[in-house]
């Protein structure tokens, strides 16, 4: 994509997959040139630090991604499981026959 075509004001970071398998990292903005020169200073430095982290960190990019899939896949799992307890036969016996000994709460201190 040409910065050009770029809606004004903005900033893209851009991801290719290669034939080779490999990526390429292509960035570009199309800032207004009515904004002061600190501005677009401050947007410039933005864009190269996330282009050079990006480039330089994709591994953690990729295994952050990977951790918040996972988690969410996991949590999702175990939402729709919930927790059910069903007594043991013998556990209901013995407290119909009176083989439970109970205790006071307020001792456990």
């Amino acid at each position: 994509m040409n910065p050009d075509e770029l809606p004004n004001n903005s900033m893209m970071l851009l991801v290719q997959m290669n034939d080779d398998g490999e990526m390429s990292i292509l960035s570009g903005s199309n800032l207004d040139e009515d904004n002061d020169e600190k501005t677009i200073e401050f947007l410039n430095d933005v864009m190269t630090g996330l282009f050079l982290s990006f480039d330089n960190m994709i591994n953690l990019f990729a295994y952050i991604g990977h951790m918040a899939r996972t988690s969410e896949e996991l949590y999702d799992e175990l939402r729709g499981q919930g927790a059910h307890f069903e007594p043991d036969e013998e556990l209901l016996k013995a407290i119909r026959d009176s083989k439970v000994i109970p205790f006071d709460k307020k001792k456990l201190n």
